[in-house]
């Protein structure tokens, strides 16, 4: 692996076009994606862009009805830069801070489609749960078009209606299993996972101290690991507390650090592994990459 990382950074700008900023320009992130019902986040600075970029770039918070896509890779030289976040811009501001000029975007990852998403349809008698939520997905807007569903085989009876809010629609039907991440769908059971980049969280794979028990979950702390993704199976490996080592489901990620090749700046990966009493069931799928 490559010692120092780096990153690109693809946003929409006022005039509709996009800019791209990678280093020398230095950036500091904080990214946060969790298996919940409501948005993932992000909150990025950008140190001394030009002010003619830091213009284009500006978005009023209260500009609601105004999509503008964000697009965050970071990682390191030996591999494709891996998509840590993909969502819109809910903000940019720039201000002045000592010597330096200083451009914040705040971004949410699927929370347009939540909000703006809307369902009339109706649904034939025989149809799965797993037809109707890809119907439902189909009503959502902004999102990436690939889905990962699990298996929701149970088969309607009679005729149903759907009427109202499509994410509500959707996590009603999937009992509150579904998460949009970096702009796709992913509906699965909680014994469901899929296969991710890492397949194993060890001292060799970047685990920094002991894995600790907080609920139903496990919590690990990593070298900056911007492959992990939402849902995936993994295993744990850990030589300081050996009686969590086992598979798990990738419950939720979050990464903070700085990228820059003038700052010395840290970086890490705080994971969150489902403790479920199943074994994982492998769903066919491929997260957006």
């Amino acid at each position: 692996m490559g010692f120092l990382p780096t990153y690109s950074l693809q946003v929409e700008t006022s005039d509709s076009e996009h800019v791209t900023i990678e280093p020398p320009f230095t950036i500091e992130f904080e990214i946060s994606r969790k298996w919940l019902m409501s948005a993932n986040t992000c909150f990025l600075r950008i140190y001394n862009l030009a002010e003619a970029t830091r213009n284009r770039l500006y978005k009023d918070l209260y500009q609601t009805k105004v999509y503008r896509a964000l697009q965050f890779r970071a990682g390191y030289p030996d591999y494709p830069l891996p998509l840590v976040f993909n969502g819109n811009v809910l903000h940019c501001y720039s201000y002045r801070q000592g010597k330096d000029f200083i451009t914040e975007i705040e971004g949410q990852d699927g929370q347009i489609a939540m909000v703006n998403g809307f369902t009339t349809k109706t649904v034939g008698a025989g149809a799965s749960a797993g037809d109707v939520l890809k119907a439902l997905i189909a009503d959502l807007p902004e999102i990436d078009g690939s889905f990962i569903i699990g298996t929701f085989d149970q088969v309607n009876a009679r005729g149903e209606a759907l009427m109202g809010n499509t994410w509500q629609l959707i996590n009603e039907k999937s009992g509150g299993r579904a998460v949009i991440d970096n702009g796709q769908v992913k509906i699965l059971a909680d014994n469901e996972a899929i296969a991710g980049e890492i397949p194993e969280i060890s001292s060799a794979s970047g685990l920094l101290g002991s894995p600790i028990r907080t609920d139903t979950m496990i919590q690990v702390f990593l070298m900056f690991e911007p492959r992990l993704t939402l849902g995936q199976k993994v295993h744990l490996n850990s030589t300081t507390n050996t009686i969590f080592n086992r598979d798990y489901k990738v419950m939720g990620i979050q990464h903070q650090g700085t990228i820059s090749p003038a700052v010395d700046g840290e970086r890490k990966t705080t994971a969150w592994l489902y403790f479920g009493s199943q074994a994982l069931k492998m769903v066919a799928g491929t997260p957006v990459q």
